[in-house]
């Protein structure tokens, strides 16, 4: 049995009354989970496992996949809830780690979770405004290109990645 901390990507129907949850953990990176029963209307996952939160989810390794058998939401993220800018932005985040990351690369990836954990307190912190959001959004881009190796350099002598570790501070 695993226990880790994740942030819920996503998450979708699965047979009659099962769900499939996308998660980003720090130690299997991008993992798929089959939640059985959390579709119904008793279900006691059910609540744990809303895209955008930060839950402590308990599996085992089947011969399907990840089978979920416990879940404990850690944060649930309210005030990126209740602005849409902050909803869009923590989309676009969402989409960009739940595309371009590979599934279960154990131990490889825990920079991805924390990138991903630090901009989403970011985003959720009341006293930014939304233009530093997006800058929080902007150095989140730029660290996650940095950590694929795509991160380009700029000509002019300008580094990019020097200015991303100058300002990555702002956005924890």
């Amino acid at each position: 049995m695993h226990v880790v901390d994740a942030i819920i990507l996503k998450k979708g129907p699965a047979g009659e009354a099962d769900c499939m949850v996308t998660a980003l953990t720090s130690r299997f990176a991008r993992i798929r989970l089959v939640a059985q029963g959390a579709r119904k209307v008793e279900a006691k996952l059910k609540g744990h496992l809303e895209p955008l939160s930060l839950s402590r989810l308990s599996f085992v390794v089947g011969k399907n996949g990840y089978r979920l058998i416990g879940a404990e939401l850690l944060d649930f993220f309210q005030n990126i809830k209740t602005d849409p800018d902050r909803i869009r932005m923590t989309a676009e985040m969402i989409q960009l780690l739940d595309r371009a990351l590979f599934e279960d690369t154990s131990g490889q990836n825990s920079a991805f979770f924390t990138l991903g954990l630090d901009t989403l307190s970011a985003l959720n912190d009341t006293s930014r405004t939304n233009d530093e959001c997006e800058q929080a959004l902007l150095l989140f881009k730029a660290q996650f290109l940095k950590e694929l190796g795509l991160l380009p350099t700029i000509k002019n002598s300008v580094n990019l990645e020097k200015i991303v570790n100058t300002h990555i501070d702002k956005i924890v």
